[in-house]
């Protein structure tokens, strides 16, 4: 359940639009200034959970891309029978990867994930409504279904919120809402203590 929250947060392609574009100077970027409202975001935010199958915990990172054309999110995780075990153990890059970008023809952002080994892919429109606070209706498809819900996302100095309702599994039963936090922190403090232990 909560792996969907982090997953659901970074969204943004248009590579085929965007691939040419990212080659430019920065400078020459109309694109930026409409993203820039999305800049409360960057940064790494850590969360750590309980499931029925062990702990987990996640690194999620939103950053530029080099010209500032599009914003990217990435993520690294962790999964143990016990906390303990969780500490000592490595952090894995992970396959999904979402992309923000803006679309010119329909004036407004979106974002694209994909996640090449679930073989799945989640579509958003991103509405910001206040400075570091966001709405995306998401649209998740695999081969097989499709769903929707409704995420709303609240970013401070010191943490990154997800909201996720209108949840509905792939029968379309409705599911429970979910929150979901996520503290902002250095990555390099977080990784030497993870990785150099």
């Amino acid at each position: 359940m909560k792996r969907l929250i982090f997953a659901v947060f970074g969204t943004v392609i248009a590579i085929g639009m965007c691939g040419v574009a990212w080659s430019q100077d920065a400078d020459e970027n109309p694109e930026y200034e409409k993203l820039k409202v999305l800049e409360p975001l960057i940064g790494t935010y850590y969360a750590e959970w309980s499931e029925e199958d062990g702990e987990q915990d996640t690194l999620m990172t939103f950053a530029w891309n080099s010209n500032k054309r599009a914003l990217i999110s990435t993520r690294e995780g962790r999964k143990a029978d016990t906390k303990q075990e969780l500490r000592m153990k490595r952090w894995q890059g992970l396959q999904d990867r979402y992309y923000y970008f803006w679309n010119a023809v329909e004036n407004r952002i979106e974002s694209v994930g994909l996640n090449p080994t679930g073989g799945d892919c989640t579509i958003s429109v991103v509405k910001p409504i206040a400075k570091g606070e966001y709405a995306l209706e998401f649209v998740r498809s695999t081969t097989t279904t499709e769903s929707r819900s409704t995420v709303q996302i609240v970013v401070t100095d010191d943490s990154l919120t997800f909201k996720i309702t209108n949840r509905k599994d792939a029968d379309g039963a409705p599911l429970e809402d979910v929150d979901f936090v996520g503290k902002r922190v250095n990555p390099k403090t977080v990784w030497k203590r993870a990785n150099d232990e």
